[in-house]
């Protein structure tokens, strides 16, 4: 499930979840030329969704943390799908 955004003033597509991220390794390729032909210039993933990095990447750094109360889930355990994010257009 992705979601149009910008970053850096450019479209790109923001993964919100994923239910098999082996797929999504196996066919970032397709998927990338897919948003490429629909005029988005990016993709933003979580690395938590991931068990290698897609080349070419970069990985961006301190933006929208997770925000939760429990001292028990770690920031692999929270997803999107049931977010504001996915709710909203935010």
């Amino acid at each position: 499930i992705y979601k149009r955004t910008r970053f850096k003033w450019l479209p790109s597509a923001h993964v919100l979840y994923l239910s098999d991220p082996a797929v999504f390794e196996q066919l970032y390729c397709r998927l990338a030329r897919h948003f490429i032909a629909r005029g988005l210039s990016s993709t933003q993933v979580e690395c938590r969704f991931l068990t290698r990095r897609p080349c070419p990447s970069t990985i961006r750094s301190g933006f929208n943390a997770k925000l939760y109360l429990s001292p028990t889930p770690s920031d692999n355990d929270i997803d999107n799908l049931y977010s504001e994010t996915m709710a909203l257009d935010l």
